[in-house]
């Protein structure tokens, strides 16, 4: 009787390596920078997770004397509310401006009343256009002081932990849709063609970052795992989950049909109790080729766990790139 393999083994890039380097002069070292990269990389997911930013890639390199960081990670709707509760405790809110009219002048000249016109309208709508420019590049760089801020807290944990004998370099990549990542022409009126046919789904809150999440994915390379971990976070905030998953299963048909992408072929599986039902049941989602049974083609597998109020989500996924 000839033993079965696992599956799971099979569909796995063998071709990925562990993320890190380590500059050991003896190999007593190594064990030691083994378990303080182990240590780095939990403490930084739980850092990130905490400002609501999902990481996609980590890479650390080890020694006695320097330590190098790099994190790639995609900056949620979450993030962006945590910045704008911290701006409004420390009072850096944008102010209106408000515009006086300035009264008319009154001269009197052998008891008549004379009244000056005031004409310098124009002069007001100059003034008032120059400063609105001003505050808007003001709150730029307020905004961009807090994010110094959020490097300066990770530094200073990081200086503590190595107690200052270690010199620590941090590199951060952002991996949102703008500069980072532009699609051509072509792609662009694709695109827009693609959101048209979705609009029926533009009324929910997940409509633009599902979308942007899903063109990051596909344009790309080895960040497949954003996707897992929005679909992590967004099925534990609401109970409706069949919504969710018809508008990811019909955005990735047109998708793929409209051959914008690199990627092959996409296997989801979720297993649980989806829309908080009594019964667990499982919900799978396969688009395009994904080779089973074959090691020299690249086929990346993630998961990960949900924690809803109804009891745990696991989710599955197959992605197979070129």
């Amino acid at each position: 009787m000839g033993q079965k393999a696992n599956s799971t083994f099979l569909r796995t890039n063998l071709q990925e390596t562990w993320n890190s380097n380590y500059l050991e002069k003896k190999k007593e070292e190594k064990s030691i920078l083994l378990y303080i990269d182990i240590k780095l990389k939990s403490y930084l997911k739980q850092f990130f997770n905490k400002f609501g930013l999902s990481i996609i890639f980590i890479k650390t390199t080890l020694s006695k004397n320097i330590c190098k960081v790099f994190v790639s990670f995609f900056i949620t709707l979450k993030a962006i509310k945590i910045i704008n509760n911290i701006l409004k405790k420390e009072n850096i809110t944008k102010k209106k401006l408000k515009f006086k009219k300035k009264p008319k002048q009154t001269l009197f000249f052998l008891n008549r009343k004379l009244t000056i016109k005031n004409n310098s309208k124009k002069r007001i709508f100059y003034i008032r256009e120059k400063k609105l420019n001003y505050y808007k590049k003001k709150w730029k760089k307020k905004k961009q002081m807090i994010l110094n801020r959020f490097n300066l807290k990770l530094l200073d944990v990081l200086k503590t932990y190595f107690k200052n004998k270690v010199k620590i370099i941090l590199v951060f990549q952002k991996n949102n849709k703008g500069k980072s990542l532009r699609l051509k022409n072509k792609e662009a009126l694709i695109f827009r063609r693609i959101v048209m046919q979705l609009r029926f789904y533009n009324k929910f809150k997940y409509f633009k970052e599902l979308l942007n999440i899903l063109i990051i994915i596909f344009k790309k390379k080895s960040t497949a795992q954003l996707l897992v971990n929005y679909l992590v976070f967004q099925m534990s905030l609401s109970q409706q989950h069949t919504n969710f998953l018809r508008f990811l299963k019909q955005s990735l048909l047109l998708l793929f049909k409209a051959n914008i992408t690199s990627v092959k072929g996409l296997k989801l599986i979720i297993k649980g109790r989806i829309n908080g039902v009594a019964r667990a049941s499982i919900k799978g989602l396969e688009i395009g080729d994904v080779p089973r049974n074959t090691l020299k083609k690249s086929v990346n597998l993630f998961t990960a766990v949900s924690y809803t109020n109804n009891g745990t989500l696991g989710v599955k996924l197959w992605l197979y790139d070129m």
